[in-house]
């Protein structure tokens, strides 16, 4: 990787474009760890039940943090209007996930305290200072 500062997360997407995700990763120089069935927190749970949903995985991947930033960009711009993009750091690795339902889109990023801090979209520059400074080694 160019970057010598790799992040080991997990990436929850559909089913139906895990094998597209994993490729597109390792073509940008990460690694595809693993690939397991997504079971949403209890208290999301209700969130994820419509059965139109495509089945969800997690990707588990290694990627310089460069590429973890402009991922995490292009699902910020992509949001449709009613899905809520979560950026969590609280657990043992960083985790990002759509909720597919919501009243509008937004961004919901969980730092390692469990502190959580709300965005639209529109403020990527505000979510990008703040997903840089979560990925930045400690010093």
């Amino acid at each position: 990787m160019s970057d010598q500062n790799s992040i080991n997360l997990e990436w929850v997407c559909g089913e139906g474009v895990a094998k597209d995700y994993a490729a597109r990763v390792s073509s940008d120089g990460g690694q595809v760890v693993d690939s397991v069935p997504f079971v949403p927190p209890p208290e999301e749970a209700d969130l994820y039940s419509d059965a139109q949903f495509d089945p969800l995985v997690i990707v588990g991947a290694v990627l310089a943090s460069g590429m973890v930033l402009r991922y995490v960009r292009e699902l910020v711009l992509d949001l449709k209007g009613r899905e809520i993009a979560i950026l969590d750091f609280s657990g043992t690795k960083p985790q990002v996930r759509v909720v597919p339902v919501g009243k509008a889109s937004q961004i919901i990023m969980k730092s390692p305290d469990g502190t959580i801090e709300r965005f639209s979209p529109s403020e990527i520059d505000k979510i990008e200072q703040n997903l840089a400074a979560l990925l930045s080694p400690a010093k």
